[in-house]
Order: C-alpha cells, then sequence, then structure tokens
C-alpha cells in the first residue's frame, strides 16, 4: 500500500505543514523554496504518525536519495527515448536495434520501480508498528476518498 500510494501523497497540496511548527514557523506556513503543492511526506504525515525528529531527518534522507536515482534513471530513459526516435525515422528501420532499445527502456523502468520500492521498504524500517499502521489506514483513507 505504501509503495503506490506515497508517490501521489507526496505531491497533493492538502493537508498542513507539520515541518514548519517543529522548525518554528506557523501550521502552514510554506517556505520560500516550498509550494503548498510539494508539501513532503514527512510533511503531511508528520504530525499525524507522531514522527520522532531524527525519524523525519532519517525519511528526508532517504526520500532525496531516491529522488536522485530516479531522476538519473529518468534521464537515461529519455536519452533511450530519443534513440529510439531515431531508429523509427530511419529510412530503413533496424529492428534488432529498435527492440534492443525498447528493452533497455523497460529495464530502466523496472529499475525506477525498485528505487522506490527499496525506498518505501527503508522508509517503513524507521517507523514503528503503532505508526505503520497508522499509515496503512491514512493510506487506505486517501485511496478510497480518490476513487
Amino acid at each position: 500500500m505504501l509503495l503506490v500510494a506515497a508517490p501521489a501523497l507526496a505531491q497533493t497540496a492538502s493537508g498542513t505543514s507539520s515541518s514548519g511548527a517543529a522548525a518554528g514557523r506557523p501550521r502552514g506556513a510554506v517556505t520560500a523554496s516550498q509550494s503548498p503543492g510539494t508539501q513532503t511526506l514527512v510533511d503531511r504525515w508528520g504530525d499525524e504518525l507522531g514522527l520522532s525528529t531524527a525519524q523525519r531527518a532519517a525519511i528526508d534522507h532517504i526520500r532525496n536519495r531516491a529522488r536522485r536515482q530516479r531522476w538519473s534513471l529518468m534521464d537515461a530513459i529519455r536519452g533511450q527515448h530519443a534513440i529510439l526516435r531515431e531508429l523509427y525515422q530511419a529510412p530503413t528501420p533496424d529492428r534488432p536495434a529498435i527492440h534492443a532499445t525498447v528493452q533497455t527502456i523497460h529495464q530502466l523502468r523496472r529499475q525506477v520501480v525498485d528505487v522506490s520500492k527499496t525506498e518505501h521498504r527503508r522508509i517503513a524500517a524507521i517507523l514503528t508498528p503503532r505508526q505503520r499502521e497508522q499509515l496503512n489506514q491514512s493510506l487506505l483513507r486517501d485511496d478510497q476518498q480518490i476513487w
């Protein structure tokens, strides 16, 4: 459940910023570098889950590392798509090269998913059993509201 819903949660604009209050800013305050639509998982669920400062820092570190890995993989995917466009536009399509490029794109996409799975496993390991249960219930509730 955490794997599928957490990236969407990081992009939602609902909820208030909980880390702002911990940093001396009023609840709901948005910093110059943070728009309301870019609240992190830690901001959105920090107070509800009762995350400690150490947990917040560890989760931020995990998410930032995973984000950089995904960006790198997505850049590689974009590069492969450029190659694929050139192969399709060639006067005589090179079918083995097209097939190999498509396979490379699929492999890179699987790596993106693997990075997210690893990210969510590491985050879950930081949470207490009670926090994990609370998060799962919140994600389920949000998922039901979406559908």
